[in-house]
């Protein structure tokens, strides 16, 4: 919504941080509904189990990796302060974009209004995401515009590695 003092509404303690991860949880039934969608699409797809198994390792270590990241970037920036809100307003976040993202993709996206439009519905929900996480991290860091972009497409990049990690050893 655009309300900078969101920020207020967050436990910023180290319990609140724990907790924070919890979101996983969460989100992990919705990521598994994607990755079946996205094996339904392979041609050449690997055992089923193992697809599942090698994506849930790589799905655990992203939600480690970004915050493990951050520790030094943010302490290097002087920021480190704003560190433990940040990344539990991150991974709070992480709910409401498997949500946004999971439309386009479900029996909806893809057999209602057809692939086309569910590919465009997909462009615009990636944008939300996008222009969605980079004001979190504007508010929760306090920083600038161009400086919450750099660590969206510090976390861009990381996600990237990661997927291409994990289709590598599924051979995908």
């Amino acid at each position: 919504m655009r309300d900078t003092g969101a920020m207020a509404q967050f436990d910023i303690s180290i319990a609140g941080f724990w907790r924070s991860f919890f979101a996983a949880v969460l989100v992990a039934p919705f990521y598994f509904l994607l990755l079946r969608l996205e094996y339904n699409l392979l041609p050449d797809a690997p055992a089923l189990d193992g697809f599942f198994v090698v994506k849930g390792i790589f799905f655990l270590i992203s939600w480690a990796a970004y915050p493990l990241l951050m520790i030094p970037v943010t302490r290097m920036l002087g920021l480190g302060q704003y560190y433990v809100g940040f990344i539990i307003a991150y991974n709070w976040s992480a709910v409401i974009v498997i949500l946004v993202l999971l439309p386009p993709f479900t029996l909806f996206g893809l057999q209602v209004i057809g692939a086309g439009a569910a590919g465009f519905l997909n462009l615009l929900a990636t944008i939300a995401v996008l222009y969605y996480r980079w004001f979190l991290t504007r508010t929760a860091l306090a920083v600038s515009g161009g400086m919450a972009l750099a660590f969206l497409f510090i976390d861009l990049l990381l996600s990237i590695l990661l997927d291409v990690s994990g289709n590598r050893l599924l051979g995908i």
